[in-house]
């Protein structure tokens, strides 16, 4: 969900601020009220299986059990969460995407010249849904959150929630083939903060997974700081290992 936020004020010259009504200050504000906003917390069961995943590869089944009969719910989730971003902190932080509503200001455009006080100005945020939340969701949250009656919020586009079961034949085979070229592996259903094509094959009747796996060798932490910036890039062993995963499902589906 992409929302326009669009400030309204009054334009004047630089030199006497107190005339004029600075729009670009109206964006700022918003925008940081926005970024500190706390969303509701949503616990969707396959998320809660990864996080018991995670929470038990990194502390062993004894502690882990502690740690999610304690934290694993909506008053301690954070909590828990803080413990797994002191071992791993972009698969905390990948899980704490998958239990609310991110809110992110993105593109703040205001003023022409240096020494004129923009009257208007406009900000993008990217807003990302969780299963069981819908555009009205958004746009009511943040409209809560951006009380100033000079800021109007504008939806502009939306992608509902897409999702695939996991209890197919499909999703059966993805775990055979990994546990077959990874022994020892576990699989667990995720829901994505990002967005793909899958959501156009759903609407068709389909099946979908996002599921390219790296190499059992590299940690998802040393991939994603590059994921949408300068010079993205797989390791090659992940490469090697992700080709024969989709070589080997496929022959396993379609033979």
């Amino acid at each position: 969900m992409w929302l326009r936020l669009t400030a309204r004020g009054r334009a004047g010259h630089g030199s006497r601020p107190s005339l004029a009504d600075n729009a670009n200050i109206k964006m700022a504000s918003a925008f940081l009220d926005l970024a500190k906003l706390k969303t509701a917390i949503t616990l969707d069961r396959d998320v809660v299986a990864a996080i018991k995943m995670v929470t038990r590869g990194l502390f062993g089944e004894q502690r882990a059990t502690k740690l999610i009969k304690k934290h694993l719910n909506a008053n301690g989730l954070d909590a828990l969460l803080d413990k797994i971003a002191t071992e791993d902190r972009q698969v905390a932080e990948t899980l704490r995407s998958l239990t609310r509503m991110t809110i992110s200001p993105t593109v703040i455009h205001g003023g022409t010249e240096t020494n004129v006080i923009p009257g208007t100005c406009e900000g993008r945020v990217d807003v990302r849904l969780i299963p069981g939340q819908d555009s009205e969701d958004a746009v009511r949250t943040v409209r809560r959150c951006v009380r100033n009656p000079d800021i109007e919020v504008d939806p502009y586009k939306y992608t509902a929630v897409s999702i695939s079961p996991s209890n197919t034949p499909f999703y059966e085979a993805i775990t055979s083939t990994l546990t077959e070229l990874a022994p020892g592996s576990v699989t667990v259903p995720q829901i994505s903060s990002g967005m793909s094509d899958s959501r156009f094959w759903r609407k068709l009747g389909s099946v979908v997974y996002g599921c390219v796996p790296l190499s059992p060798n590299t940690r998802a932490s040393d991939i994603s700081p590059g994921v949408h910036g300068p010079n993205e890039r797989i390791d090659i062993p992940s490469l090697e290992f992700g080709t024969k995963f989709l070589i080997s499902l496929a022959q396993r589906v379609l033979l």
